[in-house]
């Protein structure tokens, strides 16, 4: 394991779940067709019936809260990089291209941050959410 991994895992108090670090069909968030269809119809709701409430009204003053949500988004998926890469660039350095992309052995120790780089995608439609105000 590299060592800013190492480091992230002794700080978390608690192990995360298999269903959360691997893709587990029907317990792994967002991995079953009803679960991520119903989650779109949530999204537009909430994202279409803001924009009818705010139809008539002044927008709200939100730039520290955008602000805020954009740091933490990059933040977020800055350190996810810097996890994918120092797992993939010795692969590349030792190995080669194809083995670092398609070898079965590579995309175990990375699909833990796979998924949680999707996590973060799906919180950053909040943004579209936040527009309306």
């Amino acid at each position: 394991m590299a060592p800013l991994a190492k480091f992230l895992l002794a700080c978390i108090p608690y192990r995360v779940p298999l269903y959360l670090s691997t893709y587990v069909i029907g317990k792994t968030p967002l991995s079953t067709t009803s679960a991520v269809i119903s989650v779109l119809a949530g999204y537009l709701a909430v994202v279409f019936g803001t924009k009818v409430l705010m139809t008539n009204r002044q927008p709200y003053k939100l730039t520290t809260l955008f602000q805020l949500h954009n740091i933490l988004l990059s933040s977020g998926s800055a350190l996810l990089l810097a996890l994918i890469l120092e797992e993939i660039v010795p692969r590349i350095w030792r190995h080669g291209i194809r083995h670092a992309i398609c070898d079965q052995e590579a995309w175990t120790s990375v699909s833990i941050y796979v998924v949680s780089q999707q996590l973060v995608t799906y919180s950053s439609s909040e943004d579209g959410i936040l527009l309306y105000y």
